[in-house]
C-alpha cells in the first residue's frame, strides 16, 4: 500500500490518533532502521493516547463544570483543612466504596474550589460525573414534575459515577418534615403519610424555589443564609 491509501485505511477504520503519528514515527523508525514490531508498537501506543485523551475531553466536557479547578492551586497554608485527605478523595476510593463526600465551612473557604478540583480529577481519572448548582438542579426537578414527567431526571442521574451538587446552603426548606413511624398494618394511614414517596426527595423539599440572581461571582454576604425564600427576596 502507498502511504495514502495507509492513511485512508486509517481514517476509514477512525485510527485517529495513528494517522496523526504515522509521518513522525514512520520517518525516526527508517532513519534508525527499526524493526516492524517496534514501529507497530509505537503506532498502537499512539492511538491509545489519541483515545485517552478524547475519552477525557468527552467526560469533562459532559460533566458540565461552571469553571475548572484544581487541587494543585488550592492554598493548603494556614487553614484546618486536611490536605493528605483532600488528594485522598481526588483518588476516586469514596466513589469505589459508595460513599457521599460533604464539605461543610463559611464563605469563602474553598468549599467550591475542592468540591470541583477533587470531582474534576476523578473525571479525568476514569469516572462518569455530572457537576449541579443545587438551585438549578431542584428547578429542574420542579419543571419535570409540573411538565407530569416525574423521575426522568433521576433516570439520567443513575448513570453517572459520580454527582457533585454545589450550594446546599441556597436551599430553604419552608416546611420542616418530622419522620413519621407508621406500622404496615395501618396502610390507610401509611398511603397518607408517604403518597409521594416515589417523587426524588428534592422534589418534596423544594416547592418555591427558583434560581437565585446572577451575583457575577461579587463577595457574597457574610451573612447567614436566610432559610425562608420570602426572606431573600
Amino acid at each position: 500500500m502507498e502511504r495514502h491509501e495507509i492513511l485512508e485505511a486509517m481514517t476509514e477504520l477512525k485510527l485517529y490518533g495513528m494517522r496523526a503519528a504515522f509521518d513522525e514515527i514512520a520517518g525516526k523508525g527508517l532513519a534508525r532502521r527499526d524493526e516492524i514490531f517496534p514501529l507497530l508498537a509505537s503506532l498502537i501506543r499512539a492511538e491509545r493516547t489519541h483515545r485517552q485523551a478524547r475519552s477525557i475531553s468527552y467526560r469533562m466536557s459532559g460533566a458540565k463544570f461552571p469553571v475548572l479547578k484544581d487541587i494543585g492551586k488550592f492554598v493548603f497554608a494556614d487553614t484546618p483543612i486536611d490536605e493528605d485527605r483532600v488528594r485522598e478523595l481526588a483518588t476516586g476510593s469514596f466513589v469505589d466504596a459508595r460513599r457521599n463526600v460533604i464539605f461543610i465551612g463559611g464563605t469563602g473557604t474553598g468549599k467550591t474550589h475542592l468540591c470541583i478540583g477533587v470531582a474534576a480529577a476523578v473525571v479525568r481519572a476514569r469516572a462518569k460525573g455530572r457537576f449541579f448548582n443545587l438551585v438549578d438542579l431542584v428547578n429542574q426537578l420542579e419543571q419535570e414534575k409540573a411538565a407530569g414527567r416525574t423521575g426522568r431526571l433521576a433516570e439520567k442521574l443513575l448513570r453517572y459515577d459520580l454527582i457533585a451538587i454545589d450550594e446546599l446552603g441556597y436551599l430553604p426548606f419552608s416546611q420542616p418534615r418530622r419522620p413519621v413511624a407508621v406500622p404496615f398494618d395501618q396502610q390507610a394511614v401509611r398511603k397518607h403519610v408517604v403518597a409521594d414517596h416515589h417523587q426524588f426527595g428534592f422534589c418534596r423539599l423544594a416547592a418555591g424555589i427558583r434560581r437565585r440572581p446572577d451575583d457575577h461571582r461579587h463577595a457574597r454576604s457574610p451573612d447567614a443564609s436566610l432559610r425562608h425564600h420570602r426572606d431573600r427576596q
